[in-house]
């Protein structure tokens, strides 16, 4: 008898974790009922974890989902790993802390096959105890934006149009790299292409509302910096660069050390080489 090849999955969900095993056994839980093989299929990149113990879960789902652990810790180029990996026309990119439903899964793809011009769909993070939204702003929109500069916690995006703006910039390493995603799939579209509605909600035990370690003020000052000189030409670039600067010392408070972080971060973005854009997309940069 002939063997029967199952279809690929219509989704491939991409995670990435590093050293949170307690985080991320939580999301795996949350997953599991999309993994089916059908609707979704998962690929965990394990980025050097020294507490990688995560095997019950993948025993349980052996056919549906993958774990890769690499050799050291690459920050969100992992992601480009994982999307590598996956064998479905669209990616559900999420941070460990993040899982969705699958309602809200079979929206978001119903959304963008029925648009070939979005790119992606950006969900809206709510914390899973209270339903609070992260993006107060975008809570109270009266209806869907397609130009959304936001992708947070979790995005479902095209396969294709991922690696055409190459996904997540490897050389920002953590931070920021979600609105630089955006803003690439944005001048990708010529200005469109991130579908946006608060009703498409993805779970997330965020941390945001603690305070931000010190690694954050180093690489989301020097990020924003190089994200405004990566998507706008100088000089255009500059009241950018330092609004996103100034941003980071706001939340700084009165730490002295956060604010001398931030500082040299600022500094090393305005005299480092920015990574640059991908060339396809240069055109769009204004």
């Amino acid at each position: 008898y002939p063997v029967r090849v199952p279809p690929p999955p219509r989704v491939s969900i991409i995670m990435v974790s590093h050293n949170r095993r307690q985080t991320l056994t939580r999301s795996l839980e949350h997953l599991r009922p999309l993994i089916d093989g059908e609707l979704a299929e998962l690929i965990l990149i394990d980025n050097a974890s020294t507490d990688p113990a995560q095997s019950p879960f993948f025993d349980r789902c052996p056919a549906h989902a993958r774990h890769i652990r690499l050799n050291a810790n690459t920050g969100v180029a992992a992601f480009n790993t994982g999307a590598i990996e996956a064998r479905a026309p669209l990616l559900l990119i999420l941070d460990d802390d993040a899982w969705v439903s699958r309602e809200i899964l079979e929206s978001a793809v119903a959304r963008l096959n029925a648009d070939n011009s979005r790119s992606a769909i950006a969900l809206m993070p709510v914390h899973p105890n209270t339903g609070r939204p992260e993006w107060t702003w975008g809570a109270s929109l009266s209806s869907p934006r397609e130009d959304w500069p936001f992708l947070g916690a979790g995005l479902v995006v095209r396969a294709d149009r991922w690696h055409a703006v190459g996904g997540y910039e490897a050389g920002y390493f953590l931070y920021t790299n979600d609105t630089d995603l955006a803003l690439k799939l944005l001048a990708f579209g010529g200005g469109t292409g991130v579908h946006f509605d608060p009703a498409l909600t993805v779970f997330h035990d965020s941390q945001s509302v603690e305070p931000r370690p010190l690694l954050w003020f180093r690489l989301a000052t020097r990020n924003r910096v190089w994200m405004a000189r990566r998507h706008v030409r100088w000089p255009g670039s500059l009241p950018y660069a330092l609004t996103g600067w100034l941003a980071v010392h706001k939340r700084a408070g009165l730490n002295p050390r956060r604010h001398a972080a931030a500082l040299f971060a600022g500094l090393r973005g305005l005299l480092s080489l920015a990574p640059p854009i991908p060339t396809r997309l240069r055109a769009g940069s204004r």
